[in-house]
């Protein structure tokens, strides 16, 4: 069960453009840098509260990663979206996502919301995403499928694809990247992924993702250009 510690605040933080150096082919983002506690407030319904934290490279990739918590139905506390790098239960870095009965809500994370990537994701044999789910209450005798679409764009936004699919349990998901069609994966330049909760059917989820990556272990370039810079600014 989440620690679901109250926070009447929100905080939308604006950001100055950051140039990416380097980026963790493996890491998209591990969740141990920034914190965030979203959705605890803000009624009536719907509404939707955004967060922007910027990291070292290790930890997010490009250096920045953008929430978007778009909460359609709940109590004035529930569902809600919490940012730990602290951890718990022993675990370091969880992006929790709780909920009571009654609730629906869409969680939206994404990298190189505001710079191109330009990061090589298949390089050192990069052939997958990789999404982990930890401290998860979805499955057990009646199983709660949670929806999550992942998108991927190459060429400033020439190159679009998604793919969802349904997390039920404590796992490593597996995502290829042969699912991504048209997207050239030697030039990521936008990383997005959105998780969906709908009471009619997956009514009072909590969970955890403790890890966004691939199956590369090795570090990936980015691209540092002046083309590079440029392009995104007519994305």
């Amino acid at each position: 069960m989440f620690n679901k510690v109250k926070n009447s605040v929100l905080i939308v933080l604006s950001l100055s453009l950051m140039i990416p150096f380097t980026a963790f082919a493996g890491v998209i983002d591990d969740f141990q840098a920034g914190e965030y506690n979203l959705g605890r407030e803000g009624t009536p319904m719907p509404y939707t509260v955004t967060y922007t934290e910027n990291s070292t490279f290790d930890h997010i990739i490009g250096g920045q990663r953008d929430v978007s918590f778009y909460k359609t139905s709940g109590s004035t506390t529930q569902p809600y979206l919490n940012q730990n790098p602290t951890g718990w239960g022993g675990i370091t870095g969880i992006s929790s996502y709780n909920s009571a009965f009654s609730c629906s809500g869409q969680w939206t994370q994404t990298y190189g919301a505001t710079q191109d990537l330009n990061a090589d994701l298949s390089q050192d044999n990069g052939t997958a995403l990789l999404l982990e789910i930890v401290g998860g209450d979805m499955g057990g005798p009646n199983p709660r499928p949670v929806p999550f679409t992942f998108t991927l764009t190459s060429g400033s936004g020439t190159a679009t694809a998604s793919t969802t699919i349904e997390v039920i349990e404590n796992q490593i998901y597996t995502i290829p990247f042969t699912l991504f069609a048209g997207v050239d994966m030697t030039d990521v330049d936008q990383i997005t992924f959105m998780m969906e909760q709908d009471s009619a059917i997956n009514d009072a989820i909590d969970f955890g993702v403790g890890f966004f990556g691939t199956d590369s272990s090795q570090t990936v370039a980015t691209e540092e250009s002046s083309f590079g810079s440029l392009k995104a600014l007519y994305r």
